[in-house]
């Protein structure tokens, strides 16, 4: 395991793997963190942003796969257009979220822009996002 590209210690990896575990995070999630003093961006390999639209819908966490929304993570707390969700709701997001490979982290927002065009990550200002775009037409 590597942070901030060193290699971590047996007992240091250890301590990450249980905030891993501790969170049902399995093994078989590949991505890559960054830490900063206390602040820590996780990076998703191969999020499944369709599946998780779809799913979302489908458990009535979205109301539409075509209408704008902004949802935050933390995984502690959610927002969806700036309101927080209930801890019901936040439970079965949460579920969701790792069944198609995106990890709530603070600062990570998912964003429906319209119906096909859809990010994942952190957006650092109005015009720069760190993390997934995928685009329709």
């Amino acid at each position: 395991m590597h942070v901030n590209g060193k290699h971590l210690s047996r007992t240091q990896a250890t301590k990450y793997n249980g905030i891993l575990v501790k969170h049902d995070i399995s093994s078989s999630h590949y991505f890559t963190f960054y830490k900063t003093d206390s602040h820590i961006v996780l990076i998703n390999d191969n999020a499944n942003l369709k599946g998780f639209i779809n799913t979302a819908v489908s458990k009535n966490i979205l109301d539409s796969a075509n209408k704008k929304v902004k949802l935050e993570l933390n995984g502690n707390t959610a927002y969806i257009n700036g309101t927080q969700v209930s801890t019901v709701l936040l439970g079965k997001l949460n579920t969701v979220l790792l069944q198609n490979k995106i990890i709530p982290t603070p600062g990570k927002v998912f964003e429906i822009i319209k119906l096909g065009n859809y990010k994942l990550g952190y957006s650092v200002g109005p015009k720069t996002h760190l993390g997934t775009w995928q685009m329709g037409n």
